[in-house]
C-alpha cells in the first residue's frame, strides 16, 4: 500500500479495503452493518494508536522532527514555483 503520510513521522491507521478491481480500493459502506463494523474497526485502531502513543509519549517528538525535515527537504517553495512556472511555459 502507498501511502502519502508514513508511520515514520505521523501515524497511520492501516484500514482494510476491498480491491474494486478497477484500481480503486475503497470499504465497504454499503449496508447499515457494513458501515458500523467499519466504524468498529476504525474505533479499535485509533483507540491502539492513542494508547501507544500514551505509553511511548517520546514518539510525539521524534515523529514530530521526522515530519518537519520531510516537509523541508520535499516541499520547498522554491521548487513548487519552478514546477508551476514550467507548467505554464510549457503552455
Amino acid at each position: 500500500m502507498i501511502e502519502i503520510n508514513s508511520s515514520e513521522r505521523g501515524w497511520v491507521i492501516d484500514m482494510p479495503l476491498v480491491d474494486t478491481g478497477h484500481g480503486v480500493k475503497r470499504i465497504l459502506r454499503n449496508s447499515l452493518e457494513q458501515r458500523q463494523q467499519a466504524s468498529n474497526i476504525l474505533t479499535d485502531y485509533l483507540f491502539q494508536c492513542l494508547s501507544s502513543i500514551l505509553e511511548q509519549p517520546n514518539t510525539i517528538k521524534t515523529k514530530g522532527l521526522a515530519a518537519f525535515k520531510y516537509v523541508r527537504e520535499n516541499h520547498k517553495t522554491s521548487r513548487n514555483i519552478e514546477i508551476l512556472e514550467e507548467t505554464y511555459n510549457n503552455f
